[in-house]
């Protein structure tokens, strides 16, 4: 498995934080905080599948392993 989506995924939500940050600071604190929330969200989950990616692989590996 690859941990390649996930790293986009995380790196274009810190940039919608980033543009959330500066909405907030202007004029539009709803909008603003909208995305922060759904970008911290989308972090959270790429992090996740990241992490879920690496034990699968671990497990495999263990496996693969044990059956030779």
């Amino acid at each position: 498995m690859t941990n390649t989506w996930p790293a986009i995924q995380i790196a274009l939500s810190a940039v919608v934080l980033v543009c959330a940050v500066i909405l907030i600071a202007g004029d539009s604190q709803l909008v603003g905080a909208l995305m922060a929330i759904s970008s911290v969200a989308s972090i959270a989950v790429a992090a996740r599948t990241i992490v879920v990616n690496r034990r699968t692989e671990q497990l495999r590996a263990a496996l693969e392993a044990s059956e030779v």
